[in-house]
């Protein structure tokens, strides 16, 4: 127990001073207990990451020995977050020494109106959520019950679900940025919320949430806390009702019940320390390759496969139902090369890097005037803080996609200022 606990209080130490540093990254320097975007991030998500590390394990745990174990657990995920922690501080100093003020064929989206191009994505969400709810499910169907969609449905149909997610964040992204009366964007994001909670994944509404939170404070919104006040409640109560439709008994346990990551991962490393399960020597992050085919491309893909193998051997039969349990923290890395493994893919993964750059520039220049004054960084913006924009899509999918829709933007700008 005296493990699990200092687990507990090292993974929240170690995200406290990350969210700190990214906070002090920001052009106006603020303070967790100031809205800005990091701590709006950082407090609308801490209730989950309690439920996450603590309440879910202690709900869910009978047997005081598993408390070892899951401890266990948490620790390597806090030594993932502490690695990309450091990159971040890394690259920070050499970020900073770069003026950042590239951009593409000098494009100033003050002067281009996106709001066609969000009702065009929009547009290509109706879509393919059309094809994502009917392939299987049936439209009426998931419209009454999105989580068990989300749960049962989605195999062989999963390109149309990360169309759907992706396709809406831009199509909202681009409309918020606009300037709009308090009212207008209020009455937008509670609209896109309800789109996105038919797309069944719990923490969706949130995200949007807290875009809708951000783009408030990039505008210096006033009504910024009164519209917190009043739109938060909203939102938990379209989560307790995801909640509702996937359990038969509404109650504390039963939402608990969903925060099995780290009494998953713990149940794991219980097999791996009492010599039950064996390393995978590279085996996982092969086959995790499958993860980038469509089943409806390649109908013989294997339900078994990355991840998964772990997951098959923990609940036999799930990864072909399509409902699998997730593991919390880097259990991928660890399955394979053990805490060798942790270390040297976190810091040796390219995409890591790439993001930690980018996201930086971004932060770096979380102005409105500088979003709109420079294409470059609106792109980054709309890429790095879109809602659960491309969600579970790996590498390389992730960078061929934002490679397409840049394309797109760059014909819509060009058609829309010939014509005007």
């Amino acid at each position: 127990m005296i493990i699990f606990i200092c687990s507990i209080f090292l993974y929240f130490t170690v995200l406290i001073l990350k969210t700190r540093f990214l906070i002090q990254q920001l052009p106006e320097r603020g303070s967790f207990f100031k809205f800005n975007p990091i701590s709006i991030y950082f407090w609308l998500s801490f209730p989950i990451e309690i439920f996450k590390i603590a309440v879910g394990p202690i709900i869910l745990t009978t047997v005081n020995e598993d408390y070892f174990y899951i401890g266990i657990a948490i620790l390597y995920a806090t030594l993932s977050i502490l690695i990309e922690f450091l990159i971040l501080f890394i690259l920070s100093k050499k970020i900073k020494k770069i003026n950042f003020k590239y951009n593409l064929k000098e494009i100033k989206t003050i002067k281009i109106n996106f709001k066609p191009l969000s009702f065009i994505f929009f547009i290509f969400y109706m879509i393919s959520f059309y094809l994502l709810a009917t392939k299987e499910f049936g439209l009426y169907n998931w419209i009454l019950n999105p989580r068990l969609g989300y749960q049962l449905y989605r195999d062989g149909s999963g390109q149309y679900w990360i169309l759907s997610v992706s396709f809406l964040a831009l199509s909202f992204s681009l409309l918020m940025l606009n300037n709009y009366s308090i009212v207008s964007r209020s009455l937008y994001f509670l609209f896109y919320s309800y789109f996105a909670f038919l797309l069944g994944s719990k923490g969706m509404v949130i995200e949007y949430l807290i875009f809708f939170i951000l783009i408030l404070w990039l505008y210096k919104d006033k009504s910024l806390k009164k519209i917190l006040i009043f739109i938060s409640p909203i939102v938990v109560i379209a989560i307790l009702y995801n909640f509702y439709t996937s359990v038969e008994n509404f109650d504390f346990d039963s939402v608990a019940s969903y925060f099995t990551y780290y009494t998953n991962s713990g149940m794991y490393f219980k097999e791996y320390y009492t010599n039950k399960i064996g390393l995978f020597h590279g085996k996982l992050l092969l086959s995790d390759f499958w993860s980038l085919a469509p089943r409806s491309l390649f109908p013989n893909k294997p339900y078994v496969y990355g991840i998964l193998e772990i997951n098959e051997y923990f609940f036999p039969g799930a990864a072909e139902m399509t409902n699998t349990p997730a593991f919390g923290g880097p259990i991928l890395y660890f399955a394979d090369f053990g805490i060798l493994g942790v270390i040297f893919l976190t810091i040796f993964n390219p995409i890591l890097f790439l993001r930690s750059i980018f996201y930086l520039a971004t932060i770096f220049n979380l102005e409105i005037d500088k979003i709109k004054n420079n294409f470059s960084i609106y792109f980054l913006f709309l890429v790095f803080f879109s809602p659960y924009f491309l969600a579970l899509v790996v590498f390389p999918l992730n960078f061929i996609f934002i490679i397409l829709v840049l394309l797109f933007f760059l014909v819509y700008i060009k058609m829309y200022l010939k014509l005007n």
